[in-house]
């Protein structure tokens, strides 16, 4: 029952109310939910309870695939903005609506904006072709007679395929199709040059039988060698913390790895798993489990999630081999550090008479505050921080976080909350009651710390960032 904190007050008084606890509604988008299903009919929009400065939203606002941004004109109808692609977008294919940073007002000031949506385009990834295998593993090397099979997750226009396959440099080949034409073997006429990379290319050329192109371009390279070589370790990768997806790649860098994100490495060679997981580790340690997708891929899932601000180590020693028992070549070593933004307070707010806002704390030199004039007498903060609390279970976190204790007199008594409410998702007001304002007869100040609880064990956001330590300031009463 705890979430239901963020319905009610929890409060004191004879009459109770609601309190809101949704973001201010200044940005709409069109798409506005995650893999939402774009008709071919709806305009990509976003829309604003503001007139913004139009230089200044069209400067944050994008449309993305997997190759990048999409190129396209944006018009406006009064606070409306629309964007019109220059290519029709593709049937099936994900694209996300971003539109991230602080868009100016026409009248002053500025608003805050975080919009991160993912859609789809007339129909969802089903039915979408993509490649599923490749043997030999990309990056491998091959010998002079091997063919390669690639694999996809639909049958395959033929035709299609013969206009956006290519080999470079150029070989002439024949094509076997199999499994209902879900996976090719590619065969050369004669063998392949000894000592040559050969570069696979697929556009989105290639379709399905209902003429869905492929997910997204794709190419890889084999190495064409007739002696054995060592086994290495083609490529590293951030992957999407999705098993039944086999944990899908996001990005060649390491350095982007967001903090419940898997670690994907590639060999060029079937593994003898056993003794890689043997041979690999992760400095500073982080509890975590291995998966292998095959003999090739394996995944490094972390039981708990990356830290802010941490310089991690991948090593996998000698010790590692392939199936045939050859070792590693050499030890492998690469450093990174997660993808995570700090979480600081941006301003502490209250009266303006009080001193307010500030931004930059202190448990020994005290803030003066005037509650309200009569019991039982309450005082509103608004605490504003640098990152997004998107869910309701961010939000009560923070919430707890929170707390205001009496610390003199050592009979004093401590204030309680009795309401909270998120202005936007990174404002939080908070009404306490209960202060005990300076006593006139016994010449008495009340003095209160106000702490927010920070480290791994405070507050957290969804993204992993979190307040590297406690904030603590001093208060007292007038």
């Amino acid at each position: 029952m705890k979430a239901m904190r963020l319905l009610v007050f929890l409060a004191v008084t004879a009459s109770c109310s609601l309190v809101d606890f949704s973001p201010a509604e200044d940005v709409k988008s069109n798409p506005s939910s995650e893999n939402q299903i774009l008709s071919e009919e709806e305009r990509i929009q976003v829309s604003f309870s503001f007139e913004p400065d139009r230089n200044s939203a069209e400067s944050l606002f994008s449309v993305r695939d997997y190759s990048g941004d999409i190129d396209g004109d944006i018009t406006w109808e009064g606070k409306r903005m629309y964007f019109s692609p220059s290519e029709k977008l593709v049937r099936g294919r994900r694209y996300t609506l971003c539109f991230s940073g602080d868009v100016e007002k026409k009248d002053g000031g500025s608003a805050r904006v975080e919009l991160l949506v993912p859609f789809f385009y007339i129909s969802s990834n089903v039915g979408v072709p993509w490649i599923t295998g490749i043997n030999p593993h990309p990056g491998s090397v091959m010998d002079r007679e091997e063919a390669v099979t690639v694999s996809f997750s639909e049958s395959i226009d033929t035709g299609s395929f013969k206009k956006g396959f290519s080999i470079s440099p150029d070989r002439e080949h024949t094509l076997i199709w199999e499994e209902g034409d879900s996976r090719v073997v590619i065969t050369p006429n004669e063998k392949w040059e000894n000592l040559t990379s050969y570069c696979f290319s697929f556009s989105t050329d290639i379709c399905g039988l209902d003429a869905i192109p492929l997910e997204e371009e794709y190419r890889f390279t084999v190495y064409v060698d007739s002696s054995h070589v060592n086994p290495f370790i083609v490529s590293t990768e951030t992957a999407m913390r999705d098993l039944a997806s086999s944990f899908p790649p996001l990005s060649p860098d390491l350095n982007s790895i967001k903090y419940n994100d898997a670690v994907r490495i590639v060999f060029s060679e079937d593994m003898n798993t056993e003794k890689v997981d043997a041979a690999f580790s992760i400095d500073p340690y982080i509890a975590g489990r291995n998966f292998w997708i095959d003999n090739r891929t394996l995944i490094f899932l972390p039981d708990k999630f990356w830290k802010w601000e941490t310089l991690y180590r991948i090593t996998i020693n000698t010790s590692a081999e392939s199936e045939s028992g050859i070792k590693l070549a050499g030890e492998y070593m690469e450093e990174f550090a997660p993808d995570i933004n700090e979480l600081y307070l941006s301003t502490l707010d209250g009266k303006a008479g009080d001193g307010f806002p500030v931004n930059s704390f202190s448990d020994s030199s005290y803030i003066e505050i005037e509650t309200d004039p009569a019991a039982p007498y309450t005082y509103t903060f608004t605490l504003t921080f640098s990152e997004i609390f998107a869910s309701n279970a961010e939000k009560v976190n923070a919430q707890d976080s929170l707390n205001i204790s009496c610390i003199f007199p050592p009979n004093g008594i401590s204030p309680f909350p009795v309401m909270y409410s998120w202005l936007s998702d990174t404002a939080l007001t908070v009404k306490y009651s209960g202060f005990t304002p300076y006593d006139t007869a016994g010449n008495i100040y009340y003095y209160y710390l106000l702490k927010i609880k920070g480290g791994e064990a405070g507050i957290i956001n969804s993204s992993g960032s979190y307040l590297s330590g406690d904030i603590k300031q001093l208060l007292r009463t007038k």
